[in-house]
């Protein structure tokens, strides 16, 4: 997903000065990459129901400079992409879908990372499907953008292309490029790792049900404990992917600090973790 992401930032055309709108609770690499190409990170806090960015204090934060949002479906919960996606239109701005938690998960019937300009997706080890240790995978409803990625991930390497002589007199057939003067990557993953990615994507919806069902078992008997929080119904139709199970925490009601409680906890073979720490 790093290596997506980063890919997005060349597509949109990212350069120095220009402003990236994303939350401040994700993993790095959703700052990483438009930083990598010049760009000023600004940060919009996050809604207390969904923890995604809010569309309101995105709207808030646009300046003149601002150039794309990067959203992040948090947890495999939905963003607002409604708003968000209204909010572009309005100020004629990219949106890169941070997938990484979400393959699988719909917002009002749509998949997730069909909506915006680009979306990117992560096969890591810890993600709902892996393949085999790392992958990752980027989609993008932009027909131009569509020619360019195989270019931008592949070294620069332009299929289809005329047959060319080299130096020594023979021909070739192909070139390297960059694409709109956008240096390429060489983000492949091996066929290996493709083909276990493949037969993963067919166990993907028994894999999210599976996890759904876990999250709602969860929500059913934790709602019966004071001072513990499930993650709350996001107010629009959606489906998510379950990525992690996130809960408020209240020591002043509980009287237990988290530190002792995910000690204790860990001790009945349960770990837990803070969320992502602001970046």
């Amino acid at each position: 997903c790093t290596g997506a992401l980063e890919i997005a930032a060349k597509l949109i055309g990212l350069e120095k000065d220009d402003e990236v709108i994303t939350t401040p609770i994700t993993f790095i690499a959703t700052a990483l990459a438009p930083l990598e190409q010049g760009a000023k990170i600004v940060f919009a806090d996050i809604d207390p129901i969904t923890y995604n960015i809010d569309p309101k204090d995105i709207e808030r934060k646009i300046t003149k400079k601002t150039k794309a949002i990067f959203v992040v479906h948090l947890d495999g919960r939905p963003c607002d992409m409604d708003e968000i996606m209204k909010i572009a239109k309005k100020y004629s701005l990219y949106v890169v879908e941070d997938c990484a938690h979400s393959p699988g998960g719909e917002y009002k019937g749509k998949k997730l990372g069909s909506i915006g300009d680009i979306g990117c997706f992560s096969f890591h080890a810890r993600k709902n499907i892996s393949t085999l240790g790392e992958g990752g995978m980027i989609t993008t409803n932009n027909d131009q953008f569509g020619e360019e990625i195989p270019t931008l991930r592949g070294i620069g390497f332009k299929r289809f292309s005329q047959p060319i002589v080299n130096e020594f007199g023979e021909e070739v057939s192909t070139d390297y490029v960059s694409i709109r003067g956008k240096i390429p990557s060489h983000y492949r993953m091996n066929d290996f790792q493709a083909a276990v990615g493949s037969v993963q994507l067919k166990k993907l919806p028994m894999i999210n049900k599976i996890r759904q069902e876990i999250a709602d078992y969860y929500t059913e008997e934790l709602s019966k404990i004071r001072g513990i929080t499930p993650p709350p119904l996001l107010p629009y139709p959606c489906v998510s992917t379950n990525h992690r199970y996130t809960c408020l925490y209240d020591e002043k009601i509980t009287g237990i600090p988290f530190s002792t409680f995910k000690q204790r906890m860990f001790k009945f073979g349960v770990a837990t973790a803070h969320t992502y720490l602001p970046i």
